[in-house]
């Protein structure tokens, strides 16, 4: 198993994406945590590169072991610090995992799927792997702030929403909406673009602070 090790962790590819593999024969490493406190023994690990603010789901839903799942940041395996885990074994034969954290850009995490351990080994087989993601700014209320007079940022609206209320931007019938504030540092024209943008958008600009209740400003 290429990934068994933490020092040859696998690429996760992307987001909103799922792998297919497996824990047969995988190792726990000696200064490798207990994930969510499970005594495991059959690790396997993925890394992942948030490229924007995101809020994210890890999920080994569709495996056909028993899993326990961890994500951590940091690149020593012996100082590692918990993101989340989760060890589902729930009635009606739920054995997958599911962590959902909110990422932020830049950021690397490593992902560890490991099997339960019954008291003699760790549950071993094959295992699903997914990540999918909405945009942390999905929300009004949770809009990410612009500060300054000169601000640059970058976004993502795959699986984004409209909510309730949402006025419909420059009379566009879009529904993947992200949202940002910014206050003015002083008096003045002010010019906001999405140039470089990897698709075709619209964009409002408004005063308020009510998704409902907004003053249009410009479209």
């Amino acid at each position: 198993i290429t990934n068994d090790d933490f020092a040859n962790r696998a690429p996760f590819p992307g987001v909103n994406r799922s792998v297919r593999s497996s824990n047969f024969g995988a190792t726990q490493e000696g200064a490798e945590p207990y994930h969510c406190g499970d005594f495991g023994g059959a690790s396997v690990w993925w890394t992942w590169t948030a490229p924007a603010n995101l809020a994210v789901s890890v999920s080994t839903a569709g495996s056909t072991i028993d899993s326990v799942l961890a994500v951590y940041t940091g690149a020593d395996l012996g100082a590692l610090a918990s993101v989340g885990c989760n060890d589902d074994r729930l009635p009606g034969g739920v054995l997958s995992s599911e962590v959902s954290f909110n990422a932020v850009s830049g950021v690397t995490y490593q992902i560890a799927v490991d099997g339960v351990n019954n008291g003699f080994s760790a549950d071993q087989g094959s295992l699903t792997l997914s990540l999918v993601t909405t945009p942390a700014n999905d929300l009004f209320s949770q809009r990410s702030a612009l500060t300054g007079a000169f601000a640059e940022t970058n976004g993502y609206n795959i699986r984004a929403s409209y909510e309730g209320g949402e006025p419909v931007h420059s009379s566009s019938g879009g529904d993947q909406s992200v949202w940002w504030t910014w206050t003015a540092p002083a008096s003045g024209n002010a010019s906001i673009t999405t140039r470089g943008s990897s698709f075709d958008t619209t964009l409002g600009v408004y005063t308020g602070t009510v998704v409902n209740n907004l003053t249009l400003v410009a479209s």
